[in-house]
C-alpha cells in the first residue's frame, strides 16, 4: 500500500492541507508548530484500523464545531480483495504520478480508493470510500480499513506490548483461545501458572516479537515470552505482556519499547503495510538512528512479494542525525502559515549543505556564515545577544550554520524557495555570485563588510590595538609565535628581527598603524589562522568584550545587523 494523496480540512492546527506524495519514504522536517504530528495523526484517523475514535471540539481548527473535520486519503497499490466490485472496485479513481488523481482511471493509471474522515459537530465519526461520482461516498468499515495496514509509532506504543485488544500481538498467530481462563488461574497462582500453560501461541508470537525487534538493534538480555501484567484487570487477555526474561518489555527503555512495538506491527499486519513514526529519534541513541533508518529504506525498496518489505514510511524529525543520514530528496519541508500547511520537496543541490549543516532544515531562520571563523563569531556572540534579547536564538528559532564559500549564495536561494527565512553573513572581498540583487530578489538578506575586506580584515581595521595584540596572542597560542609573527612581518616586506615582535615596536619603527592593521588582517586571511570554529569563538569573545567601545564601527554595526536580523519576529 502507499498513500498518493492526503487532503486536510479544519483539523486542529491545520485549516487546509494539500500533499501529492511521489516517494516511498517521506521525512518531514521544520520548525515546531509547522504541524508535522498533525499530518501523522490525521492520516491515522482516516486509515484507522479502531470501529470507534473519540473526537472533542479541541480537534476543529479554531475550535470550531461548526465547520467540520475532513481529512481524505488516496491509497494505492490496494490489496485485491478491496477492488472487488461486491467491495469498492466501483469506487475506484486513477491515479499517475505525472497528471494526479483522475476521477475515472485513465489507461496506465493504478487503481486508487480515496478514503473520507467527516466529523460534525455530534463529533461522530463517518468513514466512506468517496469520487466525484458518489459525492456521499460508500462506507468503509473497520475491518476494510484494516487491510491497508497502517502502522504508527508514537509515545504511546504499550498497547502493542500485551496481547489486548487492537494490539498488533493478537493478531500474530492463532491467539483465539480460553485466555480468560488462563488468566483467571494465573491470577490466583501468580506468574508460576502463566509460565506453565499451554499458550503455545503466544510463546510463537513473542519469539516472532524478539526476532523482529532484533534486526531493528534491540538486544534483549533473555527471551521473549507470554507473563502476567500485574496491574491489568484480572480475566483479561491484556493481563499478558511480553517479557524479557523476567523483566517485562514495558519496563524497557522508551527507544526500546518504540522499536519493539514496530517490529511487532510490521509482522502483524501484510506485506506493503504503511508506517508512521512520530519523531523517529526518540529513545534512541545515533547508532541506532541510522539503523533504524536503513531498515525502514530498505524495506521500501524491496520488490513486492519479497517479504519484509513496507509500502511506505512516513516519518518526523527534530534530529540532525536523521537529516544527514537520510538522501536530500527525501526530505519533505512543512510550513504552515495562517492554517495552510504546505509541503516543499528538497531536491539534490542541497545535499552537501544538510550532510554539513544539517540544523538547516530545523529552524524557522537561518543564518549562514560564510565559513568557520564566521560561524565560529557568532557562536560566541551569542551570549552577548542573549543577554540583550532575554533569550537565546533557539528560542526565535534561529539557527546559525557554516557555509561552503563560493555555494553560499546559492544554498541560500535554495533554503529560501523551501520557505526558510535566510540570512547570508559574508565577506566583500569577493563578488557574490549570484549577485546581491539576485539574492534580495529571492528574499535572502544580504550583510557584508564595508571596504572590500574578508572577516579577518574588517576585525583588525576596526578591533582597538590593544585587542588586536590579544587577537595575535590567541594565534601564536594556537598555530606557534614565529609562524604569526612572520606572516605579519612578511605583509611589511621586512623581518621581524629588526623591526620587533608586537604592534608597539612596529609602530616605533615607523610602520604607519593602518599598514599595521592591514598586514595583520590579510595574514590572518592568507595563513587561515581563524578556519577553525573552536579558535574563532575565541575570537568572537574578544570581539565581544570589544562592541560596546566601537560601536560606530563597520564591524560593529553589521554584527548589530544579524543580531537584529536574527530576533526579528
Amino acid at each position: 500500500m502507499i498513500i498518493r494523496q492526503v487532503q486536510i480540512r479544519r483539523f486542529r492546527g491545520i485549516a487546509e492541507m494539500d500533499w501529492s506524495i511521489g516517494s516511498r519514504f517521506s521525512c518531514l522536517v521544520g520548525p515546531g508548530d509547522s504541524t508535522k504530528s498533525t499530518i501523522l495523526a490525521a492520516i491515522e484517523l482516516a486509515l484507522s484500523a479502531a470501529p470507534y475514535v473519540a473526537f472533542n471540539d479541541t480537534d476543529f481548527y479554531m475550535g470550531v464545531v461548526e465547520h467540520p473535520i475532513e481529512i481524505t486519503v488516496t491509497v494505492g497499490q490496494l490489496p485485491q480483495d478491496l477492488l472487488r466490485d461486491n467491495k469498492f472496485g466501483l469506487e475506484t479513481r486513477g491515479w499517475n504520478s505525472e497528471s494526479g488523481l483522475h476521477d475515472e482511471p485513465h489507461n496506465g493509471d493504478e487503481l486508487v480508493l480515496s478514503v473520507r474522515l467527516l466529523v460534525d459537530d455530534s463529533l461522530e465519526p463517518k468513514w466512506t470510500v468517496v469520487n466525484d461520482r458518489k459525492p456521499d461516498g460508500e462506507p468503509i468499515g473497520a475491518n476494510d480499513r484494516s487491510a491497508m495496514g497502517l502502522i504508527r509509532i508514537s509515545a504511546d506504543v504499550e498497547q502493542h506490548l500485551s496481547w489486548g485488544r487492537g494490539s498488533a500481538l493478537l493478531r500474530l498467530g492463532n491467539t483465539q483461545m480460553n485466555l480468560r481462563q488462563v488468566i483467571a488461574e494465573a491470577n490466583r497462582r501468580a506468574r508460576e501458572i502463566v509460565a506453565g500453560a499451554d499458550l503455545e501461541a503466544l510463546k510463537d508470537a513473542a519469539f516472532k516479537a524478539e526476532q523482529a525487534a532484533v534486526t531493528l538493534g534491540v538486544k534483549p538480555s533473555g527471551h521473549y515470552r507470554p507473563g502476567l501484567e500485574t496491574r491489568a484487570i484480572p480475566g483479561r487477555a491484556a493481563a499478558l505482556t511480553i517479557y524479557d526474561g523476567v523483566i517485562p518489555v514495558k519496563q524497557s527503555g522508551l527507544g526500546n519499547q518504540r522499536l519493539i512495538a514496530l517490529a511487532v506491527q510490521s509482522l502483524a499486519f501484510p506485506e506493503g503495510a504503511i508506517v508512521l513514526i512520530d519523531e523517529v529519534e526518540v529513545g534512541l541513541e545515533p547508532h541506532r538512528i541510522c539503523h533504524l533508518l536503513r531498515k525502514l529504506k530498505a524495506a521500501t525498496e524491496q520488490p513486492p512479494g519479497s517479504g519484509n518489505t513496507a509500502g511506505q514510511v512516513i516519518l518526523t524529525t527534530h534530529s540532525p542525525i536523521v537529516v544527514v543520514e537520510l538522501p536530500a530528496e527525501n526530505h519533505h519541508v512543512v510550513r504552515s502559515v495562517s492554517g495552510r500547511t504546505e509541503m516543499r520537496n528538497v531536491t539534490t543541490e542541497l545535499q552537501a549543505t544538510l550532510r554539513k549543516a544539517p540544523e538547516a532544515l530545523l529552524g524557522r531562520k537561518v543564518i549562514i556564515c560564510e565559513g568557520k571563523t564566521e560561524l565560529g563569531i557568532c557562536r560566541a556572540l551569542e551570549a552577548y545577544w542573549t543577554q540583550e534579547h532575554g533569550v537565546p536564538l533557539s528560542h526565535v528559532g534561529t539557527v546559525l550554520i557554516e557555509g561552503r564559500g563560493s555555494d553560499n549564495p546559492r544554498t541560500a536561494i535554495q533554503l529560501s524557495s523551501l520557505g526558510f527565512i535566510v540570512a547570508l553573513l559574508a565577506d566583500s572581498d569577493t563578488a557574490l555570485n549570484p549577485d546581491v540583487e539576485t539574492l534580495q530578489a529571492a528574499g535572502v538578506r544580504v550583510i557584508q563588510w564595508s571596504g572590500n575586506v574578508s572577516t579577518e580584515e574588517r576585525v583588525a581595521l576596526d578591533l582597538p590595538l590593544d585587542k588586536l595584540s590579544q587577537v595575535l596572542n590567541l594565534a601564536e597560542r594556537w598555530i606557534s609565535e614565529e609562524s604569526v609573527l612572520d606572516a605579519v612581518c612578511h605583509q611589511f616586506g621586512k623581518n621581524r628581527k629588526t623591526i620587533g615582535n608586537n604592534i608597539e615596536s612596529w609602530l616605533s619603527n615607523g610602520i604607519p598603524e593602518g599598514e599595521v592593521r592591514a598586514a595583520i588582517g590579510r595574514a590572518a586571511k592568507e595563513k587561515r589562522w581563524f578556519k577553525r570554529i573552536d579558535i574563532a569563538e575565541e575570537l568572537g569573545e574578544i570581539i565581544g568584550q570589544t562592541l560596546p567601545g566601537i560601536q560606530s564601527s563597520d564591524l560593529s554595526q553589521k554584527l548589530k545587523q544579524v543580531a537584529a536580523w536574527a530576533y526579528e519576529q
